[in-house]
């Protein structure tokens, strides 16, 4: 049976530190002593058996190991406390104590079992004799279990990793921007499509153990082996090694394949196993091509935040059909309200249970202080098909309409997509995945409406070669049968979606001005996009600011790419933008946030620098989509990002990560990514000038929202019933061509 460690995972940073002593102690000053304050909990530690702590170094090198309490002496008893105070040989800054290994050792004699031991708290202390400062402590019930099987835990000391940014008390903002994350993604789609939650305390659906609807208590708990969620019956078992052949409770053959179908059906995604592993070790994910596991684990947002991320968009997201195809009897909602009303709630929660480097933030006021007080802002947001299951409204009324968008925002809601992947009750939605056209088939009631409306497109929706739906036994379930109801015939062109803006959309779009709230017009289809820009147009202050800002969060130019790019069928689709919707966007100060998804750090800058030239020079940030069913960045060839101890390799459990060959695996890479990003030709420059003024960028866009709000008009459920606009216009504005790179 293999011996494992658990990992627990509690962020420490020198900030938080330094409110109890000086920062310049904490990075220079050299201790001679540690201390060890070590609570036990019901279960004792035998005096046949000892207990050791290993001090790691930033990259992973082992400074020392101490003796705790050796094999000879007396046991420690259930529910006392000892201190242990030992030397520092040489003596070590707080910042060199990155991991602590805590580790019991059992010496078995005749007849004995392996000792288990409950550790209910620690703390440990560096001082020279007197004073001192805690590097890491914690407390549980109890925080570890260690046994013959899992006999070690590892303690997070303090993350010392370089911050290239610092307060911020004066002058325009500085920071980046990622305008499209899902960090609760977990719990969408039912809570059975996508693994893993973000933090010790995050609610989850299911725990390596097939323990249902719990708060992990670590990170081994949150991000342990996934067969509870993606394996089938047999797969997963016993949970307490991970092993194979006993029965997973929580296991479902049909949503086995259907996962395993999302992700070969993601052109390059990594296909993991059944049962694939996470921590402590990581062997299986992340990795930088993995789309259906956790990549935004607080530790690893921390990192990004130390490369300079200053806003972050944090969304809920969900799909109803993906939502029913893989969850069950007692599983997370599917519906899009209930499944963003609970990722919204856990999100805040989430922010808040790390108060020391990031905050809520709900007004540009807000984002203002938080970012110039050197946190990370979050902003939270909505990304689902249909809000509020306004779907389901019959008939749908203006009112309706309105006292939705507004208990969002009541919610906190400050980022909205009025559309998603299908069409609603608002606009028609981009063509651009074939799986989702069988899911407007499911929930909006019809096949998608495609036609030849722009050359500059290629996609083509094939009905054939789609397999998800091909399982008798998920069809029925989700209640179709494909093979009595198939797609129409499509014109033999590149395809988009004839649907534009409805007379409800426009009361949606009006509304959410009238709350000042961010809007992403991504995913609507160009003749929705068009009629949504051409009615943010008319709003106006009369004097100085024309126009309402409108987004797009996680888009690329289309027709655009990059060097070492593959061209391939279906490439241009309505779903990226043409250039005269980025120059829109841009003349109403609106933000793009440029789509990272499989590019390396050349690539993406390269289409970055494209998007802020069509957008005349207006500050970009990114779009990562992470968690969002996204590949993350592979890593560059010949890329050479160096680490030392002031910028250490991302270190989880016993797993260490080099962006040089595994890329972006996982959020906290992206600081790695943009430092190599800099080396290409022009690259500092494109960076600290453009992409660091992203966090200014975006406080400009959301005060004008919050300005313009007050000259929308009338309530717009009394400008409906006044003057309803007209059907969107059946030619577009006339779009540019940008010719392939």
């Amino acid at each position: 049976m293999t011996k494992t460690l658990l990992r627990l995972a509690w962020v420490c940073p020198l900030a938080f530190l330094s409110s109890t002593l000086p920062a310049p102690l904490l990075a220079d000053q050299a201790y001679a002593q540690i201390q060890f304050i070590v609570g036990t909990g019901g279960d004792d530690l035998r005096g046949d058996s000892s207990a050791t702590a290993t001090l790691q170094s930033p990259n992973g090198n082992t400074l020392q190991a101490l003796t705790l309490k050796g094999q000879n002496q007396s046991g420690w008893d259930g529910d006392t406390s000892h201190t242990v105070t030992l030397q520092l040989v040489p003596p070590q800054t707080a910042c060199m104590l990155r991991h602590i290994q805590i580790t019991l050792t059992s010496h078995n004699g005749f007849g004995e079992t392996n000792d288990n031991w409950d550790l209910k708290a620690i703390t440990v202390v560096l001082s020279n004799g007197a004073g001192g400062v805690i590097v890491a402590t914690g407390t549980g019930n109890p925080l570890a279990r260690l046994t013959g099987d899992l006999p070690s835990v590892v303690l997070d000391g303090p993350n010392c990793i370089a911050n290239v940014l610092g307060p911020q008390p004066a002058g325009p903002l500085r920071g980046f921007v990622d305008l499209h994350t899902h960090p609760l993604a977990n719990l969408g789609f039912g809570g059975k499509l996508f693994y893993g939650g973000p933090d010790a305390g995050s609610l989850l659906p299911a725990d390596p153990d097939c323990n249902r609807d719990v708060r992990a208590a670590n990170m081994q708990q949150a991000l342990g082996h996934d067969g509870s969620t993606h394996g089938s019956f047999g797969v997963g078992g016993p949970f307490s090694s991970g092993g194979f052949g006993v029965q997973n409770g929580c296991g479902d053959a049909l949503r086995e394949q259907v996962i395993h179908g999302v992700q070969k059906g993601t052109s390059g995604a990594a296909d993991e196993s059944s049962d694939a592993h996470g921590a402590p070790d990581f062997p299986e994910w992340p990795v930088w091509a993995d789309i259906t596991h956790q990549k935004m684990w607080v530790d690893w947002i921390q990192r990004a935040y130390a490369g300079g991320l200053r806003v972050l968009v944090a969304l809920a997201v969900n799909n109803k059909t993906l939502g029913d195809m893989t969850a069950g009897p007692g599983d997370f909602p599917t519906d899009d309200k209930a499944s963003a009303d609970l990722q919204i709630g856990e999100i805040k929660a989430f922010v808040a249970r790390h108060p020391d480097f990031m905050e809520m933030a709900y007004s540009p006021t807000d984002l203002e202080r938080i970012v110039r007080a050197n946190r990370l802002a979050v902003v939270a947001g909505i990304e689902v098909d249909n809000i509020g299951n306004l779907q389901t409204v019959n008939p749908l009324t203006s009112q309706a309409i309105v006292a939705e968008i507004q208990r969002l925002y009541n919610e906190g809601v400050r980022y909205i997509f009025p559309v998603h992947v299908l069409d609603n009750s608002f606009g028609g939605t981009a063509a651009y995945e074939d799986l989702f056209n069988y899911s407007n088939y499911r929930e909006a009631g019809h096949w998608w409406d495609l036609e030849c409306l722009y050359p500059s497109v290629n996609y083509r929706f094939q009905a054939q070669g789609f397999d998800l739906f091909i399982l008798a036994g998920e069809a029925a379930k989700i209640g179709l049968d494909f093979s009595l109801r198939h797609p129409p015939a499509y014109p033999s062109c590149g395809q988009s979606n004839s649907r534009g803006l409805t007379a409800e959309g426009t009361i949606a779009l009006e509304e959410m001005m009238r709350l000042g709230m961010l809007i992403d017009i991504d995913h609507m289809s160009e003749k929705t996009q068009v009629s949504a820009i051409a009615l943010a147009k008319t709003v106006s202050n009369g004097m100085t600011l024309f126009g309402y800002p409108l987004n797009s969060g996680h888009s690329g130019l289309r027709g655009y790419f990059p060097s070492g790019v593959s061209r391939k069928p279906s490439d241009a689709t309505e779903r990226s933008m043409d250039t005269s919707l980025y120059a829109a966007i841009a003349a109403l100060h609106g933000m793009a946030g440029v789509g990272s998804a499989n590019l390396t750090s050349y690539q993406w800058l390269e289409m970055y620098g494209q998007v802020v030239r069509v957008m005349g020079g207006a500050v970009a940030g990114f779009g990562t989509d992470t968690d969002g069913l996204a590949m993350g960045m592979p890593p560059r060839p010949g890329s050479a990002v160096p680490y030392d101890d002031n910028f250490p390799r991302s270190a989880a459990g016993t797993k260490w990560f080099n962006y040089n060959t595994d890329g972006v695996a996982h959020y906290g890479m992206l600081n790695d990514f943009v430092r190599d990003a800099r080396t290409l030709p022009g690259g500092v420059e494109l960076i600290d000038n453009t992409l660091m003024s992203g966090a200014n960028y975006f406080l400009e866009t959301w005060q004008r929202c919050e300005t313009l709000r007050a000259f929308v008009g009338q309530t717009a459920i009394d400008r409906f019933k006044a003057k309803p606009l007209p059907e969107p216009a059946k030619t577009p504005l006339k779009l540019e061509k940008l010719e392939p790179h």
